[in-house]
């Protein structure tokens, strides 16, 4: 039987421990649609920094809850529709839930991509989707 276990937010050398043995880390963005009344949530994997950053900042820590259930430590706000990660200490259930938001709405994984593969032998120009994925892994061209 697993337990939900709370850990308190300011436990941070805990909380540090814990993110870093993870197995690998999925951030749930969630977004506002005032006019439709709705909430779109976009997933991305995210790595230890980018959890204890978004911890660190107070606007994130008034409202954030630690729970600690089996091989997952869920780092996020308290209700459903705030931003959340899930980190997952089982590497097995860590590549089931990407392969689940793939089939549900495709997961925004890190992409490596070399300056010098995205243009053609003899020409100078840039395809853009080759362009848009060298600006997410923040390279220049």
């Amino acid at each position: 039987m697993m337990s939900l276990q709370r850990i308190r937010k300011n436990s941070t050398k805990k909380i540090q421990t814990l993110v870093n043995k993870g197995q690998g880390i999925i951030f749930h963005k969630k977004t506002s649609r005032m006019i439709e009344d709705s909430i779109d949530s976009d997933h991305s994997v995210a790595v230890a920094a980018d959890v204890m950053a978004w911890l660190a900042d107070p606007k994130n820590y008034e409202d954030a809850r630690i729970w600690l259930d089996g091989n997952e430590l869920r780092v996020g706000g308290q209700y459903y529709f705030q931003d959340s990660f899930y980190i997952y200490f089982n590497k097995e259930d860590f590549e089931g839930e990407l392969n689940r938001l793939d089939e549900l709405d495709g997961i925004k994984r890190p992409v490596q991509v070399e300056a010098s593969t995205l243009m053609t032998k003899n020409s100078n120009v840039v395809y853009l989707t080759d362009y848009v994925k060298a600006m997410k892994v923040g390279k220049t061209l």
